[in-house]
C-alpha cells in the first residue's frame, strides 16, 4: 500500500494556471478556525502560489465542482469530522483533484498518525475503510463507535464541554447496554454489559486518547476495543489511561481487543459516532475494507 507524502512546510509545487482551494469550515475547532487560515494564507501567499478560500457551509461542492481540474488542490481544513464530512462529498461527487489535509480542528486525531501539519491523502483514500449503517455508507478516516464514547461525542458537539470532562459526567449515569459482534472467519462474540465499542483503522479518538495503540494506517486490519463489565471505579482509574495506550495493560478487567477484516456490530444504544460525528438510530452497521467486500 502507498504511503502517505506529507509536507513539514507548505510547498505545493503549483504552475500557472493551477489553483489551490481550501475548504474551510468556519465552525471548526471551536471557532478559532480563523487564525490558522490566516496562517496558511500568508504561507500561500508568501510562496506566490494561487489560491481560493471557499466556505463550505455557504457553499457546497455542487456549487464550484465544474470548475476543478485534476491539477488543482483541494486542501481540507479542518478537524476529524469536517473532514469525514469533506471527504465522503469528494468522493460522491466524483472529485479527482489533488486532496490535502491541513491540521485546523480541535480534534486532529487523523494527523496524530502522520509528521507535520499538512499531508496529502490523494492516493490513499480508496484505502479507508467503510461504514454501512441503515441505508448509508461512508468512508471513515479513524473509526467508529457506539456507546459511551458515541455519548461523549454527542455531547461534545452541543457545547456542554470538552471530551475528558464529558466522559466523567457520563460514566455516572451511563446504563451499559448488550452487543452482538461478528467478526471475520465467521467469529461471533457477544456482551451483556458493555461500556463502549471502538472500531479503528487509526490509533487515536477523542482528541488525543490512544485508544488502538496498535493500529496501522498501511494494513487492512481494523481493531476492535471492548470495554464491557467493568465495574465503574476500574474504569475512572482505567480510563485516563487511554490516553497513552496502557489501557490494554487491563484486559483482565473486561477490555477485549479484535483484530478483523470485517465487523458487523449490533447494539442497543441509539447513538453511533463516525469520526466525531453522531447519527442517532442506527442498531446495526458494519465495518470493512471496501476491496475485501
Amino acid at each position: 500500500m502507498e504511503k502517505i507524502r506529507y509536507y513539514d512546510i507548505l510547498f505545493l509545487e503549483t504552475e500557472g494556471g493551477i489553483m489551490n482551494y481550501i475548504l474551510f469550515n468556519p465552525l471548526s475547532g471551536g471557532g478559532k478556525s480563523y487564525k490558522y487560515l490566516k496562517k496558511l494564507s500568508k504561507l500561500l501567499s508568501k510562496q506566490n502560489q494561487s489560491f481560493e478560500i471557499i466556505n463550505i457551509i455557504d457553499n457546497p461542492f455542487i456549487t464550484f465542482k465544474e470548475k476543478l481540474t485534476s491539477d488543482d488542490s483541494l486542501i481540507l481544513f479542518g478537524g476529524d469530522g469536517t473532514i469525514h464530512v469533506l471527504i465522503n462529498q469528494l468522493v460522491n461527487e466524483g472529485i479527482n483533484s489533488r486532496v490535502f489535509v491541513y491540521k485546523a480542528g480541535s480534534g486532529n486525531d487523523f494527523l496524530r498518525d502522520y509528521k507535520g501539519k499538512f499531508v496529502e491523502i490523494t492516493n490513499i483514500i480508496p484505502t479507508f475503510p467503510h461504514i454501512k449503517y441503515q441505508d448509508k455508507e461512508e468512508i471513515i478516516i479513524n473509526g467508529v463507535g457506539t456507546g459511551i464514547d458515541a455519548a461523549v461525542c454527542n455531547a461534545h458537539d452541543v457545547g456542554d464541554g470538552g471530551y475528558g470532562k464529558n466522559a466523567v459526567k457520563l460514566f455516572m449515569k451511563f446504563k451499559k447496554f448488550p452487543i452482538e459482534l461478528e467478526l471475520d472467519n465467521n467469529r461471533k462474540v457477544a456482551f451483556n454489559k458493555t461500556w463502549f465499542v471502538s472500531v479503528q483503522h487509526g490509533r487515536f479518538f477523542g482528541g488525543g486518547m490512544k485508544v488502538s495503540p496498535k493500529s496501522k494506517r498501511d494494513d487492512d486490519v481494523l481493531e476492535v476495543i471492548v470495554i464491557h463489565r467493568v465495574v465503574l471505579p476500574i474504569l475512572l482509574l482505567v480510563f485516563p489511561l487511554i490516553f497513552l495506550g496502557w489501557h490494554l495493560a487491563f484486559k483482565f478487567v473486561g477490555i477485549k481487543v479484535y483484530k478483523t477484516k470485517f465487523v458487523k456490530v449490533k447494539t442497543a444504544y441509539p447513538l453511533l459516532q463516525r469520526d466525531g460525528e453522531v447519527y442517532k438510530g442506527a442498531d446495526e452497521f458494519e465495518v470493512f475494507f471496501r476491496e475485501n467486500k
